[in-house]
């Protein structure tokens, strides 16, 4: 078994409350509900733990659901029954029962719901129901699909007449309801939540003087760690964030007004961006979080941390508070802290990288001022870059790497989890994760005026150092990635390499495809390169991950290694690229010339990084074997043209012996020629001369006589 190579992004800055964070739920291989239909992707009105029947999508059994709409209004409804564990993602939907009393858009009672947002979704329900409907013994936790904290993935839940938006319902004459909520923790998206005449926005509903029978009626357990939150409170007192109107009926029945209801409401807010308005009537005001008409703050706590506008309503006597108590009560129990201290902390990592002091350098200036490409380099060659801008989180950093290694680099090929390239460490034991630091937190010691301690030091809790894991799905040297960029970011990442790679090892036998002979017995092979197994000239190069499957192990945090059972086989087909010279005049003079493949990827060069001093050092073995194989093949070349010179000389040596050998036997002897036409030409002007003077001889007597 191979392990995967994981890099390591010093993060001592990734903070943030425990248990504000949960793991991303993989929705892959869910059934697809259309809840405008009642279908899945297969036309089926039920399914695995679900069933449609009568316009209600009713969800029987623990699993993960997507229940998508399109975006068209619905009367159609969502019920998980009581003792149901479900994931769920809405995407798209929008339920409207609004027109039909006592009728509720989504039913969670006694079920426990993971919700996760994607587009816009829209819950409206009909009298006495709330919108997102989570009464006592529910439990609701909502993020956004992108990831805790984000704003992406909307949610509007409206209630019916007396019924929050989220939480409880409200009360009727006959079956005098219990309107407290649930428990209820929203750590991402974009909601708003409406409650109607008492009921509160995200909280308990209006359950009046009637009430639920034996319990106080009020907010329940809400936690608020993430997101852009908008509650508000119905009329007649309901709290933006709390409790419903007059939220304790037990303790005050018959009605009497003087009496206060205390009614148990737990409210921690860690981060967000919340808006809380209190509903107001006459003499009825809710406080924006806290206590509705009538009611105490229940129990508050609040980080400064988050961005916080409450709006109290505007009647009664004492008025509500914007944090605390509503009308007519003076009791507040309000905690405002900068950090939980016995919590274990970590930065937000939904905090923009302008907030992180690592991204500024020593003399203050913020290194991604402007947006910073880094270049992540594979080792087999292949490269990608990913552009940082100011305002992205790291958990927007930690995407946006994955995602270059999954589909630039493409190693999601190999895997079928394409999320955990790139990740940021949750702290689990005995695996890469755990590379989390916990740096115990004490408090300070209070000494004495004579030196003795008064008050020690006492443990209050954890701070945790989170890391950014880099992850590589290909083993070996071709996996290993490397990163590029300005100093000043890489430092602020604070890349390290915290597993280094390994070669697969390989057993490889060769045979001859035409007749199955063995070429080579079986070797071991470290790495993706077979060198000399068919010929000392040839080197076979293949993928790395042949006849290798790669899992993602969620116990382990790591992807796992390991050999497919069937043998992987291919076949090299080998062309002969000898060039043959006939350098002779007869059969077999002749001269062979080999040419090597010089390329960069034959020589080994076509990976070669020199971006780092460890990289660069690693080069040098290689650029050593590369020049050792270019030399030798330069030496081949000389040899070859020497000899082909030799040839060259020899051949012009004959060519010319022939070629006077050739002109002895048919050419003129040109001196012998030019000597025997000297002397026909000297006979020839002898005998001219000879005629000349014998003509001249009678004209010599004809004179004589005539004188």
């Amino acid at each position: 078994m191979q392990k995967s190579n994981i890099y390591e992004v010093s993060r001592p800055k990734l903070e943030e409350v425990e248990g504000i964070r949960r793991n991303p739920h993989d929705f892959s291989g869910a059934d697809r509900i259309n809840i405008n239909t009642g279908q899945n992707t297969s036309g089926a009105t039920s399914g695995t733990g679900w069933n449609f029947t009568n316009g209600v999508l009713t969800i029987t059994n623990d699993g993960t659901y997507i229940i998508e709409g399109t975006n068209m209004p619905t009367t159609n409804q969502v019920v998980v029954q009581s003792g149901v564990t479900a994931y769920i993602l809405l995407s798209g939907v929008n339920i409207n029962t609004s027109a039909t009393p006592d009728t509720c858009a989504f039913d969670m009672f006694g079920a426990t719901v993971d919700l996760y947002l994607e587009g816009n979704n829209n819950l409206t329900s009909g009298d006495s129901r709330a919108g997102l409907e989570v009464r006592d013994g529910s439990t609701l936790n909502i993020t956004s699909m992108a990831g805790d904290g984000s704003p992406n993935g909307t949610l509007n839940a409206s209630g019916g007449f007396l019924a929050a938006g989220i939480g409880g319902w409200g009360f009727d004459l006959y079956s005098l309801r219990n309107g407290r909520s649930g428990t209820i923790t929203i750590y991402g998206g974009t909601i708003t939540a409406i409650g109607d005449q008492g009921g509160a926005g995200i909280g308990g509903g209006d359950t009046g003087y009637y009430g639920g029978i034996g319990s106080q009626d009020g907010g329940g357990t809400i936690t608020i760690n993430g997101g852009i939150i908008t509650a508000i409170g119905g009329g007649s007192g309901g709290a933006g964030i709390g409790s419903g109107y007059y939220a304790d009926y037990p303790n005050n029945y018959p009605f009497n007004p003087n009496i206060i209801s205390d009614d148990g409401t737990v409210i921690t807010i860690n981060g967000g961006t919340i808006t809380a308005i209190g509903g107001s009537v006459v003499n009825e005001s809710g406080a924006g979080i806290g206590g509705g008409g009538r009611s105490s703050s229940g129990t508050i706590t609040i980080n400064t941390r988050a961005n916080i506008n409450a709006t109290a309503g505007t009647s009664g006597t004492p008025p509500a508070e914007a944090i605390g108590h509503g009308a007519y009560s003076n009791v507040s129990d309000v905690t405002y802290v900068s950090t939980p201290l016995t919590s274990t902390v970590y930065e937000d990592k939904y905090n923009p990288l302008s907030e992180i002091i690592e991204f500024y350098n020593a003399n203050g200036v913020f290194t991604v001022r402007d947006p910073q490409t880094i270049t992540i380099y594979q080792g087999d060659g292949e490269s990608t870059s990913v552009t940082l801008y100011g305002d992205d989180t790291m958990l927007d950093v930690s995407k946006k790497i994955n995602d270059a290694i999954a589909f630039s680099l493409e190693q999601s090929v190999y895997v079928n989890n394409t999320n955990q390239f790139c990740t940021i460490s949750d702290g689990t034991e005995n695996t890469s994760e755990s590379v989390y630091k916990k740096v115990p937190v004490y408090s300070d010691t209070v000494y004495n005026d004579d030196g003795t301690i008064k008050e020690p030091s006492v443990l209050i809790g954890y701070k945790t150092y989170a890391t950014l894991l880099v992850r590589s799905a290909i083993p070996g040297a071709d996996g290993e990635l490397h990163f590029s960029g300005d100093e000043d970011v890489l430092q602020a990442l604070g890349l390290n390499t915290i597993q280094q790679s390994r070669e697969s090892e390989f057993t490889v036998t060769v045979y001859d495809a035409h007749n199955g002979n063995m070429i080579n017995s079986p070797q071991q092979v470290s790495g993706s390169v077979i060198y000399g197994a068919i010929t000392d000239n040839i080197d076979v190069k293949f993928n790395p991950l042949a006849n290798i499957n790669v899992s993602w192990n969620e116990n382990t945090k790591s992807y796992n290694f390991s050999q497919i059972s069937d043998p992987y086989t291919t076949i090299v087909h080998i062309a002969n690229n000898e060039t043959v010279l006939q350098v002779g005049a007869n059969e077999q003079e002749d001269l062979t010339i080999r040419l090597g493949n010089m390329s960069a990827s034959a020589l080994g060069l076509d990976g070669i990084l020199v971006i780092s001093r460890e990289t660069a050092a690693r080069a040098i073995t290689r650029l050593d074997a590369a020049i050792t194989k270019v030399s030798k093949q330069r030496a081949l070349l000389g040899a070859y043209q020497n000899r082909l010179e030799h040839t060259v000389t020899n051949l012009t040596t004959a060519s010319t012996n022939t070629t006077a050998a050739e002109s002895r036997i048919r050419d003129a002897d040109m001196s012998k020629e030019m000597l025997n036409f000297t002397r026909l030409q000297i006979l020839m002007q002898s005998g001219t001369s000879m005629l000349a003077q014998a003509n001249q001889l009678p004209q010599t007597v004809i004179g004589l006589i005539r004188g």
